[in-house]
């Protein structure tokens, strides 16, 4: 991790190991000669998964290789519409709480590493 004397993070990189073994990487550079990206993979031996942070598009691969193609997906209200039907009760929140907890302490563990050089286990429940 790395803040280049900035108050935000600009580069990080981390390994994952979930419980049940599979490995993860997340990577972040706010220093990009290119401009901003962003976007979620998940790659496994049964395929490919590609997604942007921000929902707008999904793409599948197989294990051999072919994108799935799915059909046209309806849009849906606005991130703040979303909200706001939210706390009205009118729709049910795709965020839990317990996402965030997730996100909090997973953050605190890259700090503890970059600080210490130490592995970090995270404890959730």
């Amino acid at each position: 991790m790395d803040n280049r004397c900035a108050p935000v993070d600009i580069t990080c990189s981390a390994s994952i190991r979930y419980e049940n073994g599979a490995l993860g990487t997340a990577m972040i550079n706010g220093d990009s000669v290119v401009g901003w990206k962003e976007g979620v993979r998940m790659s496994t031996t049964k395929g490919e998964v590609q997604t942007g942070i921000h929902g707008g598009r999904l793409q599948q691969w197989g294990a051999d290789g072919r994108l799935v193609k799915y059909p046209p997906v309806p849009a849906v209200p606005s991130l703040q519409q979303w909200f706001i039907d939210c706390v009205l009760g009118k729709a049910k929140n795709p965020a839990p709480a317990i996402w965030g907890l997730r996100q909090a302490l997973l953050m605190e563990a890259l700090y503890e590493f970059a600080r210490t050089g130490k592995a970090v286990k995270v404890e959730v429940e």
